[in-house]
């Protein structure tokens, strides 16, 4: 899990907004605000167990992040706010 960690973090670095990872699959997107999230949610994929690394976590986005994943998933942010 720590190098998942890591490579999911990393993508902000690369100017992600938000990056989501599994052991199988990746979503990555530049958008802004909570649209990558309703994105993925739209997308039906199951990315339960993940770590979501989001460029900024507010109420509505940690909200959405609930409905991604699952309590065993890890969360990165690089910035949050109330």
């Amino acid at each position: 899990m720590d190098e998942l960690l890591k490579r999911t973090s990393a993508y902000l670095d690369q100017g992600y907004s938000l990056a989501v990872s599994t052991q199988n699959r990746e979503f990555l997107s530049k958008k802004r605000g909570v649209e990558p999230l309703l994105d993925l949610l739209e997308s039906g994929e199951n990315y339960s167990n993940c770590v979501i690394a989001d460029k900024v976590v507010g109420k509505a986005s940690a909200f959405l992040h609930v409905l991604i994943a699952s309590t065993t998933s890890s969360l990165i942010s690089s910035t949050r706010t109330t």
